[in-house]
């Protein structure tokens, strides 16, 4: 079995916080368990800074190649709505990225990303043709959605 592994979660700004090292800790493990199935690595190139730490933190459970990076145009952040096209098209980019490793399943350790940040989430996978597990953390924003001042609060509801 091929699993592909978005790694977001562990580059964004997530990553000072629970969610980062969760993702980290989780897939680390994850790949000392794999006896026999495929893991692959998804980095975002916008998060140029957290790339090599993280083929560093996994060097001696992966080999390099089951890391790879995709690029987008950017900035895709949520907080703008001059970024909303890009963003789209990024997220279609992410899911041809993904349908391109050809994975049995996809995993996204933390779906909902920095809203202003560069991280693309989807779990479109081409039309529902790749399961895909995913993990949320946080729904607190869908509880108190009046209160929050996002331009974006219908996209929480996604």
């Amino acid at each position: 079995m091929r699993l592909v592994i978005d790694m977001q979660g562990a580059q964004s700004a997530s990553r000072f916080r629970g969610i980062g090292r969760y993702t980290l800790s989780l897939v680390k493990e994850m790949a000392r368990q794999h006896t026999g199935h495929e893991i692959l690595l998804v980095l975002n190139a916008a998060y140029s800074d957290t790339i090599e730490p993280i083929r560093a933190a996994f060097a001696e459970l992966l080999p390099a190649e089951a890391i790879r990076v995709f690029d987008v145009a950017g900035p895709v952040g949520g907080h703008d709505a001059a970024n909303d096209a890009r963003r789209k098209a990024a997220e279609a980019m992410l899911d041809a990225f993904f349908y391109s490793l050809q994975p049995d399943v996809i995993f996204i350790p933390s779906l909902f990303e920095e809203f202003g940040g560069e991280a693309v989430t989807s779990v479109r996978s081409l039309h529902n043709a790749i399961p895909t597990a995913v993990v949320v953390y946080d729904l607190i924003p869908l509880i108190h959605r009046q209160i929050l001042k996002f331009r974006h609060t219908a996209r929480l509801r996604r």
